[in-house]
């Protein structure tokens, strides 16, 4: 027999041993080292504070390191991350096994607070509807006439 007398498809090899025999054996590959990092999030952005959870959905991965674009890092699976001020924040996933390093970006928009209704003063107010009111586009929709109406 030859090396072109052997085949191998899927997860198994066959041998031809002559044109009235084959033999079939079937071949573990094992787990696969390949190494890919990707997360999603549960809100991308808003208003602080802004409460986001990760959801990590790495490949062969054994261990995470978070960087939250704030300073602050974790090394959960699925951390919650809280932001407290306005900014565009660069999130990171540096994943790794025992053979290789992968990683990920994105990023979380948190938008300034306004002040309750309490706080805001009549001049306030028509300074945010002005505000919400430029950044609308086309027809205004149940939610955004209701957004403005609060205001």
């Amino acid at each position: 027999m030859s090396a072109s007398d052997v085949s191998v498809f899927d997860s198994y090899v066959y041998v031809a041993e002559d044109v009235n025999s084959l033999v079939i054996l079937k071949v573990n590959p094992g787990k696969t080292s390949s190494l890919f990092a990707d997360f999603s999030s549960n809100i991308t952005y808003c208003c602080a504070p802004l409460s986001v959870q990760f959801n990590d959905s790495s490949q062969n991965a054994t261990a995470w390191n978070w960087g939250f674009g704030d300073g602050l890092n974790s090394t959960s699976q699925n951390p919650v991350h809280t932001y407290f001020s306005e900014g565009i924040y660069t999130v990171n996933l540096i994943v790794s096994n025992a053979n290789k390093t992968a990683s990920k970006t994105s990023t979380i928009t948190v938008l300034e607070t306004t002040g309750s209704d309490e706080e805001s003063s009549g001049e306030d107010k028509e300074k945010s509807a002005g505000v919400i009111s430029r950044k609308e586009t086309g027809n205004l929709t149940k939610e955004s006439k209701k957004l403005l109406s609060l205001l």
